[in-house]
């Protein structure tokens, strides 16, 4: 009895470890984190959610599994970029600000939906967008506006055949401003570490192990049935 106890403490503990999950990522939007774990789902790396009232979604994936789900994601652009509104700039009750500082502020509010629309590309990770908009009033000639634009998107991504669409976009989002005064710079994106960490993983074995944990209770109901029935079958003294 004491071997059966100790036995059942024993898988109880490797159960529990097995089992053992960490936190990816936090605070998401229930439509994010559905698109997040196909994602990972399709690389084979199995992933869980749960929703915290008030604290959005929480993704969880095995310990092992942790760094490749970071760099699958990484390379989507996931977790979307947090982007300012209107209501953010400009909050109700708002002192009165000066000319030069709200134009600022829409200025930056333009830069942000512009790198909302790149980011909502397939294959861009980082966007980044700068806008040079003169308000002088008291030149005679105000310069012309000009925009300056980074994209890092994930290998295998052409982003360079798109380029004319991303500056037709940008000019028609910035008023007065032609192609000319468009700059674009694009980047591929390094993978963080080799392929070979993102193999198949029912070709190397490692598919049963999320079976594990039901394999751990079905052999201790196993054991514990067959203690009953050498119990039962021992003579009484």
């Amino acid at each position: 009895m004491k071997f059966f106890i100790r036995f059942s403490s024993i898988v109880l503990i490797l159960f529990f470890l097995t089992g053992c999950k960490v936190e990816l990522y936090s605070d998401l939007s229930e439509e994010e984190a559905n698109q997040m774990i196909a994602l990972l789902m399709l690389r084979n790396i199995d992933a869980e959610k749960s929703i915290i009232k008030g604290s959005g979604v929480t993704i969880n994936v095995e310990k092992d599994d942790f760094a490749n789900a970071v760099e699958v994601l990484r390379q989507q652009g996931l977790p979307n970029k947090r982007t300012e509104n209107i209501a953010d700039l400009f909050p109700p009750g708002q002192l009165v600000t000066s000319p030069a500082q709200e134009q600022a502020k829409i200025t930056y509010l333009k830069e942000q939906n512009i790198e909302k629309m790149l980011l909502s590309m397939d294959g861009v990770i980082i966007a980044q967008v700068a806008i040079s908009e003169s308000t002088n009033v008291n030149r005679r000639e105000i310069p012309p506006p000009t925009a300056s634009i980074f994209i890092k998107h994930a290998p295998g991504i052409n982003m360079q055949s798109r380029e004319p669409e991303i500056r037709r976009m940008v000019q028609k989002s910035i008023s007065n401003l032609t192609v000319e005064n468009i700059s674009i710079v694009m980047q591929m994106a390094d993978y963080r570490h080799k392929q070979a960490k993102f193999l198949d993983k029912t070709k190397n074995g490692w598919e049963w192990r999320k079976y594990l944990p039901w394999i751990v209770v079905a052999a201790i109901m196993t054991s514990a049935i067959v203690l009953l029935i050498v119990l039962r079958s021992r003579p009484n003294i």
